[in-house]
């Protein structure tokens, strides 16, 4: 009975810590993936979401200088000058979870958004 309890408490101390952990991943040149807390900007949007073809950011604010696509395993696929551009391009890109990364001219990150292709 005792072993029980033990087991118990372990699984439900456990199982309410990873309820409470909740961070973004993104890909880092020189360790690979690694943690960053997105913090989403209202004036930033992407859409569609699932996309097909192509997203579109919309940007009121002007600030984002670049778009860089990554998959779930931190490898970059694509990156984007964002000047004056809305439109981007995911025609080539496999069906799957893509992280979208936004930047703005003194290369710090914006926003982490992630977007399905179908």
């Amino acid at each position: 009975m005792k072993n029980v309890l033990l087991y118990f408490f372990i699984c439900f101390t456990t199982c309410c810590a990873a309820q409470g952990f909740s961070q973004s991943f993104v890909a880092d040149e020189t360790y690979g993936i690694s943690s960053t807390q997105s913090n989403p900007d209202p004036t930033i949007s992407i859409f569609p979401n699932p996309a097909t073809e192509f997203i579109t950011i919309e940007d009121s604010d002007n600030i984002v200088a670049r778009v860089t696509f990554y998959n779930v395993l931190g490898k970059e696929i694509a990156t984007y000058e964002a000047n004056n551009r809305k439109t981007f391009d995911m025609m080539h890109f496999q069906n799957g979870i893509y992280l979208v990364q936004l930047k703005d001219n003194q290369d710090q990150i914006l926003s982490t958004i992630r977007v399905r292709k179908i």
